[in-house]
């Protein structure tokens, strides 16, 4: 019984940590300080999200509370959590020798918008204060917003995991 315990708070832990990357990408799209390199930063916790979400597949099944062969079906089952598969794997090894979706997926068309203006001190430039950042995942000849894919992907975790024996 303690095992399921330990395995139990392992994944929550893991679930726990998809969602700060959840709340970040949320806070991104509505404001956050802004940078001069605010298309690489904030993308960086968008990309970070995918990884993070689709690693709770890898706890499902190290910490024995799910089969390998449940786990990836359901996977393959949900585009969003495919193109979730397949963008991390694709960030983790540079390209996708196995596939769950048609094309490797990527998050492009960022989208920027500055609200009030502060100078800059270290050169007088005037900048945005705050920004909005709108991020798109390319994938499968589609653009999906960001924000709604990594909604989806943690609701559909959620279904699953609440499915499972002793999930209560």
């Amino acid at each position: 019984m303690k095992r399921k315990h330990v395995s139990w708070t392992g994944l929550m832990e893991q679930l726990d940590r998809a969602r700060r990357y959840l709340e970040r990408m949320q806070q991104a799209c509505s404001s956050v300080p802004y940078r001069r390199d605010a298309s690489d930063y904030y993308a960086d916790d968008v990309y970070s999200f995918f990884v993070h979400c689709y690693h709770v597949r890898d706890w499902l099944i190290r910490l024995g509370l799910a089969p390998a062969d449940a786990v990836d079906r359901y996977v393959n089952d949900n585009l969003e959590l495919s193109i979730c598969a397949d963008l991390c794997n694709g960030m983790k090894h540079c390209r996708l020798d196995r596939k769950r979706t048609s094309s490797q997926p990527y998050v492009g068309g960022h989208r920027l918008s500055g609200s009030g203006r502060v100078m800059n001190p270290q050169d007088g430039v005037i900048e945005p204060a705050n920004l909005q950042c709108l991020f798109e995942v390319h994938a499968e000849g589609e653009y999906y917003d960001a924000l709604w894919l990594a909604r989806r992907c943690m609701a559909l975790w959620d279904q699953f995991i609440a499915s499972l024996p002793d999930a209560s």
